[in-house]
């Protein structure tokens, strides 16, 4: 039978029909409300200085397409004459309401542009990044998960090293898991990779010391010494970019002298003090063997990326370059081990 749509009540009919669709729709706002709401909320530090445009990008995109947690990602510029950096994360800034951008008047430093971004985190966990490596999809996620499941404070993870051209070069995969473990193997080296950390907002709260060469280190002892738990999930979560320039830097001997330092202080409860750093490591600092570990620092990641590749009949001759080229990078291998046990 047909409806007379003049009829008083073919119009209630339709009136009904609309209000079911208006609801309908309120239903489906509300549900996007709630899933968005259910998310876990995390602040996610990089700081941008003098790297190439296509590779920040490439940091940034894997950051924004995190997936099961909601990011704010604040992006802190200490390079304010790189124009076309400056260009990039301005466009990100007014395209996505989740990024947040800073940029410094002047060249600060790594250790004071993080605490900048510190400063302004709004969310319950914070996470780092460096502006050339690339985070797997699902990094947050499993961290928060691992950090929840464990009852950590901080975390880290395991690493899937990329030369330049994005190429695998060798997983990083033997660093500690566990609280206690981790506790130990801080005693000789650092095994929390920076740019995997992921921990609680109250933990970043005390910030990062200006120690040249090894901010994050000392944040770790520090931490550990305020009994912070720290730990690293099992999974690998980041591809972490180990370009030409990073292998042969000329502050490698440099950051393994503070290392020395601050971990020697550690060992006896104490925090360093800065100023006994620096003259500990003037003290011992000289260009020869400065060149010597930093050949040896070559060598030894040539050795990984041949034992990845399974090239197992080049590597010993390169191990006996290694073994005869720096004592110091020799310890410092030696210290490598130790924290692994």
């Amino acid at each position: 039978m047909a409806i007379d749509v003049t009829s008083p009540r073919a119009s209630s009919a339709s009136t009904a029909y609309m209000l079911v669709q208006v609801l309908f729709l309120l239903l489906i706002d509300w549900q996007k409300m709630v899933n968005c709401n259910s998310k876990i909320t995390i602040s996610v530090i990089m700081a941008c200085y003098r790297e190439p445009s296509d590779i920040v990008r490439a940091a940034i995109d894997s950051v924004l397409s995190q997936e099961g947690v909601y990011v704010e990602l604040i992006l802190i510029l200490d390079d304010p004459e790189n124009a076309s950096l400056h260009s990039l994360l301005l466009q990100y800034s007014e395209a996505d309401p989740r990024v947040k951008l800073l940029i410094n008047a002047e060249n600060i430093g790594l250790a004071q542009s993080l605490n900048k971004g510190i400063s302004v985190a709004r969310a319950e966990f914070i996470a780092r990044m460096d502006a050339d490596d690339i985070c797997e999809p699902r990094r947050l996620q499993i961290q928060h998960a691992c950090l929840m499941r464990e009852s950590l404070d901080l975390i880290g993870g395991q690493l899937r090293v990329i030369d330049d051209d994005g190429q695998g070069m060798y997983d990083v995969r033997r660093v500690p898991t566990s609280a206690s473990k981790v506790t130990n193997a801080l005693k000789w080296n650092n095994v929390v990779p920076h740019p995997t950390w992921f921990g609680k907002a109250s933990v970043f709260s005390e910030g990062y010391r200006s120690i040249a060469c090894c901010e994050d280190y000392d944040f770790l002892l520090r931490a550990s010494l305020r009994g912070v738990r720290i730990g690293n999930c099992a999974d690998v979560v980041l591809k972490y970019r180990m370009s030409k320039s990073s292998i042969s830097r000329d502050n490698l001997y440099r950051q393994y002298l503070y290392q020395v330092f601050i971990t020697r202080n550690y060992r006896r409860g104490k925090v360093a003090e800065i100023s006994d750093a620096d003259k500990y490591v003037n003290r011992k600092w000289n260009i020869g063997k400065d060149r010597r570990y930093s050949l040896a620092n070559a060598r030894f990641n040539c050795i990984l990326d041949l034992l990845d590749k399974r090239r197992y009949a080049a590597a010993p001759l390169e191990f006996f370059r290694l073994v005869f080229t720096s004592f110091a990078y020799d310890l410092k291998v030696l210290r490598l081990l130790v924290a692994s046990l």
